[in-house]
């Protein structure tokens, strides 16, 4: 006697193993070409409550072919829920002077 369940049992075992994995490969460069150029930075806190909600991990620059300054900033949240943010950047010219924001 043929059992016609097996494979519909096999099936849903195999549906149910992929939806519990959460986990993500991935492929990178085994010798990458570029290299995060770290921002050293001071922390000024000045609200703690902030503070606790997201952490700055860290400051990354380049500059982009076109020859504009680049920045990407990565942020952990302290908490389980997510979080909405706004964010602004300043720059300055080289002598440290802050650049107008219409520019």
């Amino acid at each position: 006697m043929k059992n016609n369940n097996l494979p519909r049992l096999l099936l849903a075992a195999l549906a149910l193993a992929l939806a519990g994995c959460a986990t993500v490969n991935t492929v990178e460069p085994a010798n990458p070409t570029g290299h995060a150029d770290k921002v050293p930075d001071k922390r000024i806190i000045t609200n703690d409550t902030l503070n606790e909600i997201a952490y700055v991990v860290e400051v990354d620059r380049a500059t982009t072919a076109s020859g504009f300054p680049q920045v990407q900033v990565q942020l952990q949240n302290m908490k389980s829920g997510v979080k909405n943010i706004n964010y602004r950047f300043q720059w300055f010219d080289a002598h440290g002077i802050a650049l107008d924001k219409t520019r």
